[in-house]
């Protein structure tokens, strides 16, 4: 193992592969321990998926399978203190094929989401809605409307995911000092904004 200053565990960047992960799943857990109660998750629908290498083809998916990416939405379900705000979505989108990327458009079915950006935004001539792509990459998606649904579109890497937050303006868990100066991080609460600012993106990101 090479020492590394800049890199977390000081080596080899799969060796922090893993703890990566688990902060990544740490902080999506409100959306995918939503309460049973509180209702099933928006549906989604791949719109569109068009595989972009030249010659590329379904061949790779596994089976019977014809369709290069499989999507979901996650919704938090949001405490009584943000029933004011925009409810807080999540688009999870998987490219199963290795070595061509896609472009794609999935469709997610959420009245309630589309009733407040475009209430909040939209009709009194604000800016336009917004995904944002988190951890891997931070960047922003403008989003259309049809009814009650919000349209995505998007192009994803090969082998790759993409996770994208749509809403989730609750505040960030502070980190704490803990014994022997050890930070704390207290876990994620529904509805908290993941956006992250990266000055180095292989590792050293900081909320913001």
């Amino acid at each position: 193992m090479w020492p590394n200053e800049l890199t977390a565990g000081g080596g080899w960047l799969q060796t922090i592969q893993v703890p990566m992960w688990a902060t990544e799943m740490r902080a999506l857990l409100p959306s995918f321990l939503r309460p049973f109660e509180a209702g099933p998750h928006p549906k989604l629908t791949v719109g569109a998926a068009q595989v972009l290498r030249l010659g590329a083809s379904t061949a790779g998916l596994p089976g019977n399978a014809s369709m290069p990416l499989r999507a979901r939405a996650l919704q938090d379900d949001c405490p009584a203190a943000s029933a004011n705000e925009a409810p807080c979505l999540h688009v999870l989108v998987v490219n199963v094929l290795a070595d061509t990327p896609v472009a794609f458009t999935v469709e997610v079915e959420s009245p309630a989401t589309v009733a407040s950006v475009t209430g909040q935004h939209m009709s009194a001539g604000g800016p336009g809605i917004n995904a944002t792509r988190l951890f891997d990459d931070g960047y922003n998606v403008s989003l259309g409307f049809k009814g009650n649904t919000i349209i995505l579109s998007d192009f994803i890497g090969p082998g790759d995911t993409n996770i994208y937050e749509i809403g989730c303006t609750g505040p960030k868990p502070r980190p704490t000092a803990g014994p022997g100066g050890r930070t704390i991080s207290p876990p994620w609460l529904p509805c908290a904004n993941r956006r992250v600012s990266c000055w180095d993106h292989t590792s050293q990101c900081s909320g913001v």
